[in-house]
């Protein structure tokens, strides 16, 4: 058969379907080239990361140190001492490096050499910044080593609490606490009595009477929630600072710590062994205190479009009475009659007025679903002194702050 146009036609068509050899080499050598190219800059993008993550790590480190510091002097420990970072002794944010050592001269001057990997941050006493390098590795393990080895001056480590004795009321059969203890949370060493905790009533409601709310000292009353064996986590039975707003700037900027509610337990809590890890409770822990939701709750996708009651799965109030001890201050036979409902409330950002307390904060943010502008990022789950879990502004005023703190069930004597 002879060809024709059409078949010439096809036979162009299909020879043009396919990349050639040629085509194909200089698209890999283009894709090389660029790899050459961005690889580097990848890689230094990936470094900077890395090194910016240990600066910040360090920087936490130093802020520890000047708090420790600080809670050092107060029992009158005072510079020069040398820290080892990886001891355990300091309690800061970012993970912790392969090695390190601190010096704490007698002005307060830090010095601080640390590695991870091959990461180096170093502070020399008389700088502000700290500097992180990966240069002459063996000089900076060696200033590292002389810190270690200085003998002249103390050493600070993990304080012994093995002596440690809390005075603890087990929990009866109807109870939904798991126990009751008795504890100074800025003296571990004095065991403490029923009694003296029930008359520690160093609050001032706003006609001038003593009140538990707002006593942040001294001996008071805890009650156990949890328990691994180990270790077990108390709430207080008051709140230390009757009311404060969450955020005033309605907006939840600083994840679960806002600003007024951040301030106002830092404040309340700055003189406590920071053994005892002082925190705020969750959302879910309340929840499976209160048995809230039939185990379904969740702090990150539950909607706070109801209230949810305590031993209920919503708006059930039936058996709150179970669960008193877990409000601030409740509404019920059972309530804290040491306690104050009537607070002056106090915000950096407001005038001094008065008002009533409706429970506590915790530190869980209510999720987005569901909410739209203004509510998105401003609602915190809080607890209310009516026995339930609920959905709060960020900026309402009304709750306050209730620590928990982790003691050592060895600690325990009954």
């Amino acid at each position: 058969m002879e060809d024709n146009g059409y078949n010439k036609i096809k036979d162009d068509s299909m020879r043009k379907k396919g990349f050639t050899l040629i085509e194909l080499l200089a698209v890999i050598i283009i894709l090389g080239v660029i790899a050459l190219i961005t690889t580097p800059i990848v890689m230094s993008s990936i470094n900077d990361a890395k090194k910016n993550s240990f600066k910040n790590s360090a920087y936490g480190v130093i802020k520890s140190i000047n708090l420790k510091t600080m809670a050092l002097s107060r029992k009158k420990i005072y510079p020069p001492f040398r820290i080892d970072i990886t001891s355990g002794v300091l309690d800061y944010e970012g993970d912790a490096p392969e090695e390190g050592w601190a010096e704490v001269d007698e002005d307060g001057k830090i010095t601080l050499y640390m590695r991870t990997g091959s990461y180096w941050a170093v502070k020399e006493p008389d700088q502000d910044v700290v500097v992180v390098t990966t240069e002459n590795p063996e000089q900076q393990k060696a200033k590292m080593q002389e810190i270690a080895r200085n003998r002249e001056i103390e050493e600070i480590t993990n304080e012994n609490y093995d002596n440690v004795i809390i005075s603890y009321v087990p929990a009866t059969s109807t109870d939904t606490h798991l126990g009751i203890i008795y504890l100074d949370p800025t003296d571990l060493t004095k065991v403490c009595s029923t009694s003296e905790a029930e008359n520690n009533k160093q609050g001032k409601d706003f006609e001038g009477n003593t009140t538990l709310t707002g006593t942040k000292t001294g001996c008071m009353k805890w009650y156990l929630y949890s328990n691994n064996g180990t270790t077990a986590k108390a709430i207080l039975d008051h709140n230390t600072t009757g009311i404060v707003i969450y955020n005033h700037s309605n907006e939840n900027h600083m994840g679960t710590e806002a600003y007024e509610i951040k301030e106002a337990f830092e404040t309340d809590v700055e003189d406590w062994n920071p053994v005892l890890k002082a925190d705020l409770i969750t959302a879910n822990e309340v929840a499976k205190i209160a048995r809230v939701g039939s185990g379904t709750f969740n702090e990150s996708t539950t909607p706070s479009s109801e209230m949810f009651y305590f031993g209920s799965n919503g708006s059930n109030n039936s058996a709150i009475g179970q669960y008193s001890w877990l409000f601030d201050y409740t509404d019920c036979s059972a309530c804290n009659i040491g306690d104050s409902r009537n607070y002056i409330y106090y915000s950096s950002v407001e005038n001094t007025s008065f008002s009533s307390i409706y429970g506590y904060w915790t530190k869980s943010k209510v999720c987005n679903i569901g909410l739209s502008e203004p509510q998105h990022d401003t609602l915190v789950w809080g607890v209310s002194n009516f026995g339930y879990l609920g959905g709060s502004s960020a900026y309402s005023i009304g709750r306050g702050v209730r620590p928990v703190i982790t003691v050592n069930t060895s600690w325990l004597s009954d």
